[in-house]
């Protein structure tokens, strides 16, 4: 089978899937390692580990893999925290062990029921990843002689143990999976997804350093990265926790989140309980402060996987990650307990409550309207009749009149109207208008947004307003550089402008000039996709629109730039389009005739009717 196994999931990626299940596995060994007297318990977070574990592997996310094995290291170095901390450490490896015993054996089965489509063989894969670490668990915690080699002879010893563990796996692997190395080569750092995480941050910071103490809000990459990407791409994340967080609250608020999640860092690092506090404790309050580390390990290693990847974008990742930045904050207490409230302290707990309570209720409430506007968009995107859809997208902006995408909608739907052939000529320039006004009352609202500037530039070129159509179409390359329709429009719309203005008057070279430099721009971001290694392929074409060279041809002519006019020319005439191809012929002639006027010019223009427009544009400025 060479095609990759691939794992369907409620977590709609398997990256955030794995991070989970890493997450999972690390804080069932925990529990395990420092609850000293729940044997079934111990047992059951043993067997859930090496489900969990299997998830990973199945995942085919190699970079939690490895994230998981360092994440494992620091937890292994932070038990060093507690009383009697080689003791733990020990537990630790020892149910890491078994853990990875009951994975290998699963993980063969699941295996090939996956391959063979065979469900019997997959659950008894399952199950024995379960039930083998918890039947070798509880042997080792029920046998007296085989805990007293394990926990007295090599809990002093820790490297020892280490080694013996680490020689078994090794020995295990090779023996069931010789074509191991054959998959360790096939991690290279030229792979797509892992070249692309370094341009995405890269571009992160690049966004980040233009508002680096407060950032830009929330969304601020999605509305930013194509104003700041290297190469053309398009993706709705930059892949780092850490990076969204800098772009969204600056320094400020990235700082006062690592403060709030110091706590959880702290007691994964270097555990906080005392002898008095842990080792003496038993029963519940024993599974209670295991629980507790456990909860902290699982965000600790959701924090760190989210450094390169945004789990973070998953409301319930989220949610676990705070459940374990309150349990750190609550290993730095000296009791789980809520301490009692003084009474001067009581007006400050009422004022911080009626605070939250305040914002909670205005979340409530925006929530609520955005879900009925909402509702009425999804109403009118649903009917035929324009008319119609134009009055709800109209009361759907009366509700939350913050949004851009609601403006816009209704411009879309205006210029649907003037399509539909049924709108009297009377009223045409009037919605067109409307149409160019929605557009700039959206982009106003969402700035970066080039496709709203871009389609702002469309409507303002089709009605004959050149110079605004350059204006809308310059904004929608400065957001969008990598974006080749914009540049497009823009050039034409410059070399309309400047066509239709006052011959040799500055308004008209302005445009013509204008129309070249965006020409030198576009190469120098062309020469970057042209130099891009093959490993980082654009994820859309970066080519002019054919009809671009005719306009740049004329520029380049009318500024004294022959030469580079013929060459412009010259390119227009490979389209595939007549009228390209024939507005380009045209100036060819011109060029070579040394004169508009000329008797070929004339011949040519009367044969070829459609360059008869271009033909008496190009009169005004040429001999």
């Amino acid at each position: 089978m060479t095609s990759p196994i691939q794992v369907s999931s409620v977590f709609q990626y398997h990256n955030s899937f794995a991070a989970f299940e890493a997450s999972v596995t690390i804080g069932a060994l925990v529990y395990a390692s420092l609850n000293r007297n729940g044997l079934w318990t111990n047992a059951v977070a043993t067997g859930i580990a090496s489900i969990s574990l299997n998830g990973v592997i199945f995942s085919g996310s190699r970079g939690a893999l490895a994230l998981w094995l360092v994440t494992m290291i620091i937890t292994i170095i932070g038990l060093r925290g507690f009383q009697e901390g080689h003791f733990y450490r020990t537990r630790f490896m020892l149910h890491s062990f078994l853990t990875v015993v009951g994975t290998m054996v699963g993980y063969v089965l699941i295996h090939k029921g996956i391959v063979h489509t065979n469900p019997l063989c997959g659950w008894l894969g399952i199950s024995l990843s379960l039930l083998i670490p918890m039947s070798l668990s509880t042997f080792i915690c029920l046998v007296k002689p085989v805990r007293h080699l394990l926990f007295s002879r090599f809990s002093k010893s820790l490297w020892t143990y280490i080694s013996v563990c680490v020689l078994i796996t090794v020995v295990t692997i090779v023996v069931k999976h010789h074509a191991l190395l054959d998959k360790l080569n096939t991690y290279k750092i030229q792979q797509l997804s892992v070249s692309q995480r370094f341009v995405f941050w890269w571009d992160g910071l690049k966004i980040f350093i233009r508002h680096p103490l407060f950032g830009y809000g929330k969304g601020g990459w999605n509305a930013l990265f194509m104003r700041y990407q290297y190469y053309p791409y398009y993706s709705t994340q930059s892949h780092s926790f850490v990076i969204d967080t800098l772009i969204e609250v600056g320094l400020v608020g990235t700082l006062a989140l690592f403060v709030t999640a110091w706590p959880m860092i702290r007691g994964t690092f270097w555990g906080y309980f005392s002898s008095v506090e842990f080792v003496r404790s038993s029963g519940r309050k024993m599974s209670r402060h295991a629980a507790v580390v456990s909860l902290s390990s699982i965000s600790f290693m959701l924090l760190v996987h989210s450094f390169m990847d945004w789990d973070m974008a998953f409301l319930y990742l989220q949610l676990v990650f705070c459940m374990g930045i309150g349990a750190g904050a609550g290993l730095n207490a000296r009791q789980l307990s809520i301490p009692n409230i003084t009474r001067k302290q009581k007006p400050i707990w009422l004022i911080g409550v009626v605070t939250l309570g305040i914002f909670s209720m205005g979340g409530i409430y925006l929530s609520s309207v955005n879900i009925r506007a909402n509702a009425l968009i999804d109403k009118a995107q649903s009917l035929g009749d324009y008319q119609m859809r134009l009055s709800l997208l109209q009361s759907a902006e009366s509700i939350v009149p913050y949004r851009a995408d609601i403006v816009q909608d209704i411009a879309v739907t205006e210029a649907h109207t003037l399509q539909t052939g049924n709108v009297p000529p009377s009223a045409q320039t009037q919605i067109s208008r409307s149409v160019l006004a929605n557009l700039e009352k959206a982009s106003d609202k969402a700035q970066y947004d080039y496709n709203i500037a871009s389609q702002a530039a469309t409507v303002a070129y089709q009605m004959g307003q050149y110079d605004n159509a350059y204006q809308y179409a310059l904004r929608a390359f400065a957001d969008a550089p990598f974006v080749s329709s914009s540049v497009s429009l823009a050039i034409n719309a410059s070399t309309l402008d400047g066509l239709q203005s006052q011959a040799h008057s500055d308004r008209a070279n302005r445009a013509f000039n204008n129309s070249l430099a965006l020409f030198n721009e576009y190469k120098t971001r062309y020469r970057v996709v042209q130099n891009l290694p093959s490993y980082l392929p654009p994820e859309r074409a970066y080519i002019l629109d054919d009809f671009c060279y005719d306009s740049l041809a004329a520029s380049s002519l009318i500024t004294g730039h022959t030469r580079e006019a013929g060459i412009f020319a010259a390119q227009a005439t490979k389209s595939q389009t007549k009228h390209t191809v024939d507005v380009g012929k045209m100036i060819q002639l011109i060029i070579s005739n040394h004169s508009i006027a000329s008797t070929p010019v004339i011949q040519f223009v009367a044969t070829h009717p459609d360059v008869e427009s271009s033909f008496q544009l190009l009169t005004k400025f040429l001999p």
